[in-house]
């Protein structure tokens, strides 16, 4: 389902975004023991290491997927949200251990159902990974892509629904963020999440209290 590959510069203008986003969020977590002209170099070698080429392959990877509607196969390796949240889990897994195990990596679930888009009880799973500071272990900053695709049925699991743009590109963005910041020296804690649904993100507030850690 090759659907985005010619779609180069509409990538290039994504990772404009996400270069734009990814060194701002950068230069709050700057260790303070950097000087302004290690500032400085830092924020540049930040920007020049966010790949058009990685968030295009990741983009199509989401798609390739078919659908990751909420309600779509879990136990397929090729199809469906469960694939999906694997492959992103697998991905953060592989930064980390590239960055010498800095991401602690966890799948976060809750039963869900009885509500109008999820009838039965299903699971819905987020993908958690946190980049550990230096300094102020007890501060961080969220970075987070919701990728539930979906058509004109909000309860079709099963048609094609590839989503490249709402929101492959926001979670790809994401992992891009976390391959470029897990090489970096951060004064805070960042946490980089997948959620499975819009509201998924309650899930997780639930668990970690709200905005505390």
């Amino acid at each position: 389902m090759s659907i985005i590959v010619e779609k180069k510069a509409a990538v290039t203008d994504i990772c404009y975004g996400i270069k734009r986003i990814v060194v701002g969020l950068f230069f709050l977590l700057l260790s303070h023991s950097l000087n302004a002209s290690e500032q400085q170099r830092e924020l540049y070698l930040i920007a020049e290491a966010t790949s058009a080429d990685r968030i295009q392959q990741d983009i199509q990877q989401l798609v390739d997927f078919g659908t990751r509607h909420t309600l779509s196969e879990t136990r397929s390796k090729t199809r469906g949200i469960g694939a999906a949240r694997r492959w992103i889990k697998s991905e953060f897994e592989k930064i980390s251990r590239d960055c010498g195990e800095c991401l602690e990596v966890y799948f976060q679930s809750d039963i869900v159902g009885g509500v109008k888009r999820i009838p039965n009880p299903t699971e819905v799973v987020n993908v958690i990974a946190v980049l550990r500071g230096h300094t102020e272990p007890d501060r961080y900053v969220i970075m987070s892509g919701d990728i539930d695709s979906r058509v004109t049925d909000p309860l079709d699991g099963t048609s094609d629904s590839p989503g490249a743009n709402d929101n492959a590109s926001g979670m790809a963005g994401v992992i891009e963020a976390a391959r470029v910041l897990s090489g970096v020296s951060i004064s805070c804690k960042y946490r980089f999440c997948w959620f499975e649904r819009r509201r998924a993100g309650s899930i997780w507030r639930q668990n970690n209290g709200g905005a505390s850690d």
